[in-house]
């Protein structure tokens, strides 16, 4: 069976069907060199590195491991770049929707279970690489809690809670700065719109500017854009805090920053009304220039890109249900 069409609900989250057949590893290669980026780049090979009804994929903080989430965002594992020592690290629901990792060894996620009345209950866990344990950092009363980021110093995760910005220390660290001076802003997307926060304001902005059904927000890592999803148009827009300007790039989902952020991966896919049946990936420079294909494989269908700290690779997941895929690149300045 093949991977359900994306769609976009209130919390843009996404309903994927997988098959549960298991392939043997593949590796397909492809020289194609893009002349119109500064420099060169091109896909030296694209490898399965693991097998199964695995979805999400995304790099740790130091480059060395790779989290990946089940169906519907159930459950949460984690594995070397090369897809050996897989680990299970939870099997709760919403465990896999956007987690995130510190440069101390550790995986931050959020997890929700249904109450007798039929509300979410969420709760932030952090889960220590090292000493593979679990501890619960935070449950949630009656409150939206959306998916925490790392601050700049790696000492605190900061998350949205009823719309409001809210934060938990991990740590104290040498020569951090106040928590202000570490993050500027943190983007979400509630009831088909795309909103931000910053420690100086109460009420949440919206950036989607009145268009319906937008989500998917992705902030670039130097807090300075915003990625996200128009369902009405299938498109990406680039949103400039700075400038106030937007950029669409045209269509595509499930978009993934570059470290320095100057460009955004995505997926560009085709469907039969039903299931997608083809993808591939793309980049775009954060401008909206120099757009290019990645990925020219007939039997991998590649959606949900994450890039690697060294930006010197993607990795993610076939929606034909085969596995995680790593693609190697090839960068000439």
């Amino acid at each position: 069976m093949r991977k359900k069409i994306l769609t976009m609900m209130l919390v843009v989250t996404s309903i994927y069907l997988f098959s549960h057949e298991r392939h043997s590893p593949l590796i397909h290669s492809s020289s194609q060199q893009f002349s119109q980026v500064k420099g060169s780049i091109k896909v030296s090979s694209v490898k399965k590195i693991i097998s199964g009804n695995y979805l999400s994929p995304q790099f740790t903080a130091d480059g060395k491991k790779i989290v990946f989430t089940g169906e519907n965002f159930k459950g949460l594992w984690v594995a070397n770049v090369d897809g050996s020592g897989i680990q299970k690290i939870s099997d709760e629901f919403l465990a896999g929707w956007k987690p995130v990792s510190t440069k101390y060894n550790e995986i931050i996620f959020r997890t929700g279970e249904f109450t007798d009345k039929g509300e979410i209950k969420y709760s932030i866990k952090k889960y220590d690489l090292s000493t593979k344990k679990v501890v619960q950092l935070y449950t949630s009363k009656n409150e939206d809690i959306y998916p925490p980021k790392v601050s700049k110093f790696h000492d605190n995760i900061v998350f949205v809670k009823n719309k409001k910005l809210s934060s938990i220390k991990l740590r104290d660290v040498k020569g951090a700065p106040p928590l202000k001076q570490q993050v500027e802003r943190i983007t979400f997307s509630d009831g088909g719109k795309v909103w931000y926060l910053t420690p100086a304001i109460d009420k949440p902005v919206e950036i989607s500017k009145g268009r319906k059904t937008c989500g998917g927000d992705e902030l670039s890592p130097d807090g300075k854009k915003v990625a996200y999803l128009h369902g009405d148009t299938n498109s990406i827009i680039i949103y400039d805090f700075e400038t106030g300007k937007e950029i669409d790039v045209g269509e595509g989902s499930t978009v993934a920053w570059s470290p320095d952020s100057e460009w955004i991966a995505y997926s560009v896919s085709c469907d039969d009304g039903h299931y997608i049946i083809h993808s591939d990936i793309f980049i775009v420079r954060a401008d909206g220039s120099g757009r290019q294909r990645l990925t020219f494989t007939e039997d991998i269908a590649e959606v949900n890109p994450s890039w690697s700290p060294d930006g010197k690779s993607i990795v993610c997941e076939d929606a034909l249900g085969s596995g995680i895929y790593l693609i190697s690149l090839e960068i000439n300045q």
